[in-house]
Order: structure tokens, then sequence, then C-alpha cells
């Protein structure tokens, strides 16, 4: 007898949610081993071969070099792990709460990976001459550099959207083996969606611990012994990352976790109709805000 294993429910719900997004993201960093330095000073230090290696780092002062690296190791890296979560590897899970959004940062970002790659091709033949006639003297190895028209090649940026795989849990097995299975499945799809109602809930807190604190204000006494009162500084970025949530939150919470959805809805409730000049600018209502948030984060004991 065959038996046709069902996906666990939270995998149904997150399939009908959220894709999978894999982001291919690859450099030229630029370094080289010179093994003839290396082994010249290793001889001279009286030490083993293969003690030490001697990396070249060819473009070491080429600001276009690090601006381009810096944006896809760092601005890139953060973007995705900011509008998804964990699923395996390097493949992540993107609510379709936040595929508009990601789409249009994506377009926003090889935009300015083509601007980048430009700016740093159309600057590299001088570099290399310089480096023959000045920075790297007698290690200068014109082999180490590639051609120009190769630096395409040692960049990548790449995304690939693909569905929750469904087809997975549909198998043809025999009973006792399809128990077995579909408790495994069950505990897996589990893990993965309390795994990322986790991290939801723990960005969540940390952008409202954050509003609550810059909505405060700090207290200073002058020489003469005057109190000095000032606003903190409050983020737009923050700000507007607390209603970000507020919205994907009320359309993505794959296992209907109460306490998420009932700080999504308090928090709502204390921003609704704000905007982030309103209260930066009010010191009525950012007092009112920031008391609001810390009610909120004691009523869960999140620890204000």
């Amino acid at each position: 007898m065959s038996i046709q294993v069902q996906s666990p429910k939270h995998l149904v719900s997150l399939a009908s949610s959220a894709v999978l997004v894999e982001v291919t993201n690859s450099v030229w960093t630029g370094n080289e081993t010179d093994n003839q330095a290396s082994s010249e000073v290793v001889q001279a230090k009286g030490a083993a071969d293969g003690v030490c290696n001697v990396i070249k780092k060819l473009m070491h002062d080429s600001e276009e070099h690090k601006a381009l690296n810096r944006f896809m190791r760092g601005t890139i890296n953060n973007g995705v792990r900011r509008l998804t979560y964990e699923w395996a590897g390097g493949i992540r899970l993107l609510p379709m709460a936040n595929y508009q959004k990601f789409e249009a940062w994506w377009g926003e970002c090889e935009g300015e990976y083509k601007r980048l790659l430009a700016n740093l091709k159309a600057v590299y033949p001088d570099y290399v001459s310089n480096a023959a006639f000045a920075s790297q003297g007698k290690l200068f190895n014109r082999a180490d550099y590639p051609d120009v028209s190769e630096l395409d090649s040692k960049y990548k940026l790449e995304r690939r959207i693909i569905p929750v795989p469904m087809d997975d849990f549909r198998v043809q097995v025999s009973q006792e083996l399809a128990d077995d299975l579909h408790k495994h499945y069950c505990k897996q799809a589990e893990a993965i969606a309390n795994s990322i109602v986790n991290e939801q809930t723990n960005r969540f807190v940390e952008v409202m611990r954050r509003l609550h604190h810059s909505c405060g204000f700090n207290e200073s006494t002058t020489s003469n012994g005057e109190i000095k009162v000032s606003r903190r500084k409050l983020v737009r970025e923050t700000y507007e990352k607390a209603l970000e949530m507020i919205d994907t939150f009320k359309q993505f919470n794959v296992t209907e976790d109460a306490q998420l959805e009932q700080l999504r809805n308090d928090l709502e409730k204390v921003l609704v109709g704000k905007t982030y000049e309103q209260v930066a600018e009010s010191d009525m209502m950012r007092a009112h805000v920031g008391n609001e948030i810390g009610n909120v984060l004691n009523k869960f004991k999140l620890n204000v």
C-alpha cells in the first residue's frame, strides 16, 4: 500500500505567504600570495618553509575598489538580511508582504553595482601603471593583475526567486515510514516557522526599545548648577522601520503567534496617525509615544 505524505501546515502557510530568494554575491579581494617574497622572508629570518606567506594587497589604496567591495559585502548583505529570514544556508525566506519592496530595492542595487564597477574599470589601467612604477616596487608582477576586461567576471551579483518547495513532502511510502517521515517533516517545518517568528519578535522588540530610548530626554547640569534638558536624537530610519514592521507582520505571521500580533497591534495604536516629524518636533507627543511604548514593553516583561 502506498501513502501520500501531507505537507505540514506551517509549510503550507509559508508556501502561500512567502517565496525563497538566493542572492549570489562575490567580489575580487585584490589579494595575492607572493611565493617568491614569502620564501625570501622565511630564509632571511631563518625560519622553516611554510611558516609565513607574503600577501600583496594589489588594490590597497584604490577608493573605487574599496567602495565597490563595501557595497557588495555590506550594503547588499545587510539589505537581504533586513528584508528576509533564515531558511537554509544562503537561501532566505522572503515574505510576499516584502516582495515589491525587495524588487524595488534590488533594482536600485543593480544600478549602483553597475555604476561602482564602471568607476573601478575607468581608473584601473592607471592604477596598474602606478603599481608598476611606484607603489609595488620590486613586488610588482603584471600577471597578478587581471585585464580590465576580466573585471566583469571577477564580480557577481545575481538573485534567484523560487517557490517554497512542496513536492518534497509528496512521496509514495509505506504506512509505517509515512508516519515517521510525517513526524520528521512536521517537526522540521515547525522549527523553521518558530525560528522565523522568534527572529521577527526580536527585530520588533529591538526597534521598540530604540524608539522608547530615542523619545526620551537627556538631563545635564551646567557649571552654574542649572539643569539643562535636551531631546535625544530620534532617527527617521528607526521610526519608519517600526511602521514597516507593523504593516509587514500584519500580513506575515506564519504561526499566528499571539504575542507577536499583540505587540504589533499595541505599537500600531501608539504610532497610528503620527508622522516622524510630529513625534520628533513635539516634546509632548515625543513623551507620550515614549511612555506608551514603555508600557507595552513592560506589559510583556521585555525589559525597557
